[in-house]
């Protein structure tokens, strides 16, 4: 009985060895890709556009509120308990409202940016399958996470980076 356990053991962890040496993985660098291509910078000088609006507009409330704030800090001394209380109620609900519409603005910008930018990603994605169908790759991982920190540390194999046969895919 033990022998069987231990002749179906081996034969198992064999069995895997043998599945884990066929299967052949590559690895890109999407930033790279998303970077070169002149999509992007297209892409980028929109949402530089649309930044330099919003901070436009979040300027003048920005100028608003100070004002606001500088009205009350020279009329303070001047004001009873009731209505110091009201302009510094006055004073944090602007404050609030401006707060709102920073991240209101910040988040229509990132949604922008995720819209203008999904269809050039789903083309990278399927020039990465096509090169990897072409090479046999049976997996491509990303060579850095989306913070830019490596993850893959060491290849022998360079042919294995398929970055620049995709960037030749997408041109």
């Amino acid at each position: 009985m033990t022998k069987k356990i231990i002749f179906t053991c081996i034969l198992f962890f064999g069995v895997v060895q043998i599945g884990m040496a066929q299967v052949k993985i590559g690895y890109a660098n999407p930033q790279a890709i998303l970077d070169s291509l002149p999509e992007v910078k297209v892409i980028e000088s929109q949402i530089v556009a649309l930044l330099e609006a919003k901070d436009s507009d979040l300027a003048i409330k920005a100028d608003s509120l100070q004002q606001m704030i500088d009205t009350y800090e020279q009329i303070r001394g001047t004001l009873n308990d009731q209505a110091r209380q009201s302009r510094e109620a006055q004073i944090l609900q602007k404050e609030q409202e401006f707060n709102t519409a920073r991240e209101s603005s910040l988040s229509e910008v990132q949604q922008r940016q995720n819209a203008l930018l999904a269809p050039v990603r789903a083309r990278i994605a399927e020039a990465i399958k096509t090169v990897a169908d072409e090479m046999g790759l049976d997996m491509v991982l990303n060579e850095e996470t989306s913070q830019r920190s490596i993850i893959i540390f060491y290849s022998s194999d360079s042919t294995l980076n398929i970055t620049e046969k995709v960037l030749e895919k997408l041109k």
